[in-house]
Formats: C-alpha cells, structure tokens, sequence
C-alpha cells in the first residue's frame, strides 16, 4: 500500500489557541473543531460532581460547550454516554461543529482516553440566536410569599446525597429553596473552588446547581431519598438559552411538566434562571431525567 507519510497520523494543528477553559484550543479544521485536554489536575472543581462514588462530567458542561463552541440557542440535546473522569490522567475533548443547515448547526461532544477510541457523550443544535425571545421577568418575593414551605439546603443535599449524587463544595450552590406542588425556586450564591467563572458564558457548576431546583419541586425530599432507586440523570434538554448576565446571586425556578409517579423513572422540568432583580438570565426548558439503575447497567442495549 501507498507509505502514508511521516505526518498521516499526528491530530490536525492547531489553528488559535483557546480562552475557553474547557473548549480549549480550535484546530485548522474545514468546519470548526475544538480540542482540549479534561483532567482533574487542570479543572479541580470537577471533582465535586460525583455520580455513585465516580466523577463524571456535568450535563450542564455540554451546555456551555455548545454554547462556546457554536455561538447560539441549543435545541434537542442528547446525553448519550456519561463521561467518567480518572483521579490522574486527563481525557482528550473534541467539540465538533457540523455544517450550517436552515441556518442551524449540528454540535457533537466526543472524549478519548490513553486508548484513542472515541466516544460519544452528546450531540445537539445551535441555532442563531435572532429569534431569542425573552421570557418575561419572575416576581421572586411573590413566589416566596405563596410558596408552601422553606426547606434547608442540607436537606437538599443529603437527599441528593441519598440518591447517590454527591455534591461537592463547588456544586453546592444552592443555599435557600422554597416550594409549592410541581415547582420550586432555588438561590443561588457563589461557591468557592469554581477557578476562572468570568471564562464561561454560565459556569458550569453554576448551571448544573439550576437543575438541583428540580428535585424539591418533584415532591418532599425525604420520600424521594426513601424510595429504593437510583440517581436520577439528565438525559436530554429541548432548548437553552444565555439571554443576559449571570451576576449573583441567581435565583432558579423549576416547574415540572407533569405529575411525577412512585413508579415514574422519568421527569420532564423547565427550569428558568433569573439575576436577583428577577431579570432573565437563561432557560432550560424540557430538561428530561430518567432514573439510572446501576443494578442493570452492564445490560444496556447498544443501538
């Protein structure tokens, strides 16, 4: 066969460095890629996001990337593969922007490790964001004065903690919650350990602290935590928007968009983050989580 040449195997260079601290650097590629290296070393933060005793990347991390990478509205993302970070050692992250179609871009995440075997952990689209229409502001202090009651965020996080989601420093933004049947609304204040926030269009432990909202609004925690089942994981959003700055605190409502069951293993939320001004921040509307069985999950079926 032909002789490939010296230079047939080495990765496409880099065309400009990054700013972004985990889209990382944009290689000279015919449509946009972006490359960079996952690790715990370089992003200490991530180590806060423990599913059943791993860490894995934040859902909300894919958000900002999608975000990063193609400059936008994102619709019909897909969580397809949990993302698992080694104590040492780093992932290599490929962020890939596919053609413009109808004036929307497919965006796919892909990791590879010491192997060099891909895998893919989302994929999604980004629309111009010309038709962003903005939510109306949130009257913060009369969904408190109607919520039914205030819950501590101990409780919160101990019953996250049940499920097996372990929250670190990092990730345990929310400090106050309040709720009533079907919805809740969270505060958020900064934590400490999150590295450069400035660099992110939402930080993401900031973002992945939004979705925390969810639980409360789905019922009383402890009856969630006494149910023998597993963590509950984001497997999809329909639409996220950036629509202004997130200064702090941030307040996030979640609303669910059914009843929850006993025997449900899945649960559909909108969730809307507003300043402290009550001001549209961003959305995440249709955010959908399906309950992981551990037990079973050598037996996943691959499509």
């Amino acid at each position: 066969g032909e002789d490939p040449g010296p230079g047939a195997r080495s990765a496409a260079p880099v065309a400009e460095e990054g700013t972004h601290p985990l889209l990382g650097a944009r290689l000279a590629t015919a449509e946009p890629a972006f490359q960079s290296r996952l690790s715990l070393q370089r992003s200490p933060w991530l180590a806060g996001h423990a599913v059943q005793g791993s860490v894995v990347l934040p859902a909300a991390c894919y958000l900002e990337l999608a975000v990063a990478a193609a400059d936008g509205i994102v619709s019909e993302v897909e969580f397809k593969r949990p993302l698992l970070l080694p104590e040492d050692g780093a992932r290599t992250l490929q962020v890939t922007v596919g053609p413009d179609e109808q004036a929307e871009r497919g965006v796919r995440v892909h990791s590879s490790g010491e192997d060099g075997e891909w895998t893919l952990h989302a994929a999604g689209r980004v629309a111009r964001p010309a038709d962003a229409a903005t939510p109306p502001p949130f009257q913060i202090d009369a969904f408190q004065g109607r919520a039914e009651e205030e819950l501590p965020r101990e409780d919160l996080y101990a019953a996250m903690r049940d499920l097996g989601l372990e929250y670190g420093t990092p990730f345990r933004a929310v400090t106050r919650v309040w709720r009533s049947p079907g919805e809740a609304l969270g505060r958020l204040d900064l934590p400490e350990g999150l590295g450069e926030v400035a660099a992110y269009h939402v930080h993401p432990a900031l973002l992945d602290a939004c979705l925390h909202v969810v639980a409360p609004a789905i019922g009383s925690l402890r009856e969630a935590a006494d149910a023998p089942r597993g963590p509950v994981l984001p497997v999809g959003v329909e639409r996220f928007a950036i629509h202004g700055e997130p200064t702090m605190p941030l307040w996030a409502h979640a609303r669910l968009r059914r009843e929850v069951t006993a025997a449900d293993g899945s649960v559909e939320a909108d969730i809307h983050v507003y300043d402290d001004a009550g001001e549209p921040v961003a959305e995440i509307r249709g955010l959908r989580l399906q309950r992981l069985d551990f037990g079973g999950a050598g037996k996943t079926v691959e499509d």
